[in-house]
């Protein structure tokens, strides 16, 4: 059995004040050992304007007290799955039962702000694009936020493609898809321990899917410790082969399309960069020196980044300060 259902309700309608139904956006979230903030995040999304929502948690297979919080809402739609099975395929069980023609992934930490929502819609509403991007931030584990960035208007798709794997990407608390269109991509790709999000939204932008862009609320991204109980936490190991599967469909992607891959390297290489970074950081010499590798072969020179980092990664190498990075880590990590 894949899942087991318990309704705790349908979805809050109501209508504009004017007679006119409003709008119903469905929320899927994926939520493992998610007590300690799910009460936050569902607590934003019913106080959206202008908009109905349908929320639907997936509770991925572990048992807290997940479900007593979510009791005491009437405008939440429960479904447990009966086994641990991760953050793609909850967010996939969360999309069949989907019934509306708009829907956000919301992880269990994250929060959205102001006429977000209202916005997303109208954006949408207003084009034939497929996607909505919307004004986002991130909030420290101190719960201290950093400032509003709004994504770019009127960018292509390979443009588009191009910011993502350079690390400029729109977290998905500020991201609202046209539900055929999730579903006719095939979904989350459960396979993937590393970069969902980043896959999902590079093979949609590879379909021809294009984007739209609103200026109204804010997706609020919470970032917090290192912790093997979030619901995207996999194997490192994984992780590395689910990155270079983004690096291949991307590459074979741009030799179908006839499009010269030389475009497309500066970008693959600063991805691999990062990759190489995130794998030196956490210990995994191997991989690390691969991804630093493959960075040099897509044509990167040097040390992209923030002047401190260029300059020490020039200085020591860039495995040398990334393991030096993760022992100061560890300490502060233990004062805290």
């Amino acid at each position: 059995m894949k899942a087991v259902q318990y309704i705790i309700c349908c979805s809050n309608e109501g209508t504009n004040g004017l007679g006119s139904k409003l709008e119903t956006v469905s929320v899927v979230i994926p939520a493992y050992k998610a007590s300690d903030s799910i009460e936050r995040t569902i607590s934003s999304v019913i106080g959206q304007p202008s908009v109905n929502t349908e929320i639907i948690v997936v509770e991925d297979g572990v048992f807290d007290n997940t479900r007593e919080f979510l009791e005491k809402y009437d405008s939440v739609k429960l479904i447990t799955n009966a086994r641990n099975m991760g953050a793609p395929y909850s967010r996939n069980v969360g999309l069949e039962n989907v019934s509306n023609q708009y829907v956000m992934f919301l992880d269990a930490d994250d929060t959205i702000e102001g006429p977000l929502l209202r916005g997303l819609c109208q954006a949408l509403n207003h084009s034939s694009d497929s996607i909505a991007f919307g004004p986002w931030c991130i909030c420290d584990v101190d719960g201290v936020k950093g400032g509003v960035v709004a994504p770019s208007r009127h960018r292509s798709s390979l443009q588009w493609m191009d910011s993502w794997l350079k690390g400029q990407y729109v977290p998905t608390c500020s991201v609202l898809w046209r539900t055929s269109v999730v579903r006719s991509i095939g979904g989350w790709n459960e396979q993937m321990s590393r970069n969902q999000d980043g896959e999902i939204m590079l093979r949609a932008l590879m379909a021809g899917e294009t984007v739209a862009v609103s200026d109204e609320g804010c997706g609020v991204y919470w970032q917090h410790p290192i912790n093997t109980s979030r619901v995207s936490q996999s194997s490192d190991s994984n992780a590395s082969l689910s990155q270079r599967f983004v690096v291949e469909q991307v590459v074979e992607w741009c030799r179908r399309e006839g499009l010269a891959t030389e475009d497309i390297f500066p970008a693959l290489a600063e991805f691999c960069y990062f990759n190489a970074k995130y794998f030196y950081r956490k210990g995994m010499l191997d991989e690390g020196k691969e991804w630093l590798s493959s960075a040099r072969n897509y044509g990167l020179k040097g040390h992209p980044g923030t002047i401190a980092h260029r300059v020490v990664a020039s200085l020591l190498s860039l495995e040398t300060k990334e393991r030096f990075a993760r022992y100061c880590r560890g300490i502060i990590d233990t004062l805290r």
